[in-house]
């Protein structure tokens, strides 16, 4: 984020027509997604830093104006923050000889596709359950985008014993961004969060089990 986004934060905006006031992060969010820099990696890394300060610090505002975001920013978003978890989880590893999220004998393509395929398997049951019997946003991409963006505080899975208060905050997350895209209550939000956290971690498990299962087969054949 550069200097004059920064200041956007420490001063108030008003439209030049009518003189009401308007919401800074909504113009940082629709700046990047006009601007054809933004196209580099070293630019999706600035787009993830600057993400990650709006998601944890102001998630409200964030939600409000993430159909500004396009999926391919979601994506790179979801992407990165992998990718950044799976080198910090080798450096815990190998430095510290701890390991915070995952087991390290899977390739790192391996995780992502895994990963980013349970996410958007996630977005279409939430996206289901809200659009069918919530009436809320039909675009399944403004459900599926909270769902990329409610794992960034996953950046903090390299400090120990803080995996469970990242899940739930993970949670809060998700539901801010159900109730404030879809118009639905922050009740109906959590119970829809509930039920896709219930199913991801049934997922989670059998995946761990097959994994370790497969493992431990191939050192024996090994």
């Amino acid at each position: 984020m550069n200097q004059s986004e920064k200041s956007l934060f420490n001063k108030k905006i008003y439209c030049v027509d009518c003189g009401a006031e308007l919401n800074p992060e909504h113009h940082i969010l629709e700046d990047k997604q006009n601007d054809e820099s933004y196209r580099t990696f070293g630019n999706h890394i600035e787009d993830l830093i600057d993400y990650l300060k709006l998601i944890l610090i102001k998630p409200v505002s964030f939600f409000k104006n993430s159909e500004e975001i396009n999926k391919k920013s979601a994506i790179s978003f979801l992407i990165l923050l992998y990718v950044i978890g799976y080198i910090l989880d080798y450096i815990c590893f190998f430095v510290f000889n701890y390991l915070p999220s995952a087991n390290l004998s899977p390739p790192l393509w391996f995780n992502i596709y895994t990963y980013t395929i349970i996410t958007f398997l996630r977005a279409s049951i939430v996206h289901s359950l809200i659009y069918y019997f919530l009436r809320g946003n039909p675009r399944f991409w403004s459900t599926a985008k909270i769902l990329c963006f409610e794992q960034a505080p996953r950046i903090f899975l390299i400090i120990p014993v803080l995996e469970y208060p990242i899940f739930i905050w993970s949670m809060i997350l998700q539901i801010l961004g159900l109730s404030e895209v879809h118009k639905i209550s922050k009740v109906k939000a959590s119970f829809i969060t509930f039920i896709d956290f219930g199913i991801f971690i049934v997922i989670r498990y059998f995946i761990s089990s097959y994994l370790e299962n497969f493992l431990r087969l191939r050192g024996q054949l090994i």
